[in-house]
């Protein structure tokens, strides 16, 4: 009976341990996705910050 008991506890606390790693790659996975997120965007704006500048440019020389 002891036994028994002792097996579902330690498959209880297995079962949360899993369940929170699991929790932590979900969090680390999202975080990563929203810093790449972030860096496609800033790359777009420099991109066109760079674009307007040479357009900018090109209208001051006429």
């Amino acid at each position: 009976m002891q036994s028994r008991l002792n097996d579902e506890t330690s498959n209880n606390m297995d079962n949360k341990k899993e369940s929170i790693s699991s929790h932590k790659q979900l969090a680390f996975d999202i975080e990563r996705r929203s810093v790449s997120v972030r860096i496609n965007l800033y790359k777009q704006m420099k991109e066109q910050l760079f674009s307007q500048m040479k357009l900018y440019q090109r209208q001051r020389k006429e």
